[in-house]
């Protein structure tokens, strides 16, 4: 997994560095989401742990402005994911998938 010409940040940020948030960045995963459903804090937090775990980079991206949800490239409700530069999906993630992603797209 290549990070060449990525900018990394975390949740704090609000977006990859010098990246608008409707700009997805094709070496790594990234993970819109909102507060609206009560599971997103636990699922983002176990997928995060993946991620770590598997030291895969990736970014987690708070969107909490109906104008931050507009500027997403995609249809956005409560979760979208980005690998390979192409929006994979709005279903929540466990770290299982997110692999069948990465394997899918990197084959």
């Amino acid at each position: 997994r290549s990070t060449t010409g990525c900018n990394t940040s975390d949740e704090n940020a609000g977006a990859p560095q010098n990246r608008p948030l409707g700009l997805v960045c094709s070496c790594q995963p990234m993970v819109y989401y909102d507060m609206q459903c009560p599971y997103i804090l636990q699922r983002v937090e176990t997928l995060k742990e993946h991620c770590e775990e598997k030291a895969i980079p990736a970014s987690f991206v708070q969107v909490a402005t109906l104008e931050q949800a507009k500027a997403l490239p995609c249809v956005f409700n409560n979760w979208a994911v980005f690998y390979g530069g192409k929006f994979q999906t709005v279903n929540q993630l466990d770290g299982g998938m997110l692999d069948k992603i990465m394997a899918r797209e990197d084959a």
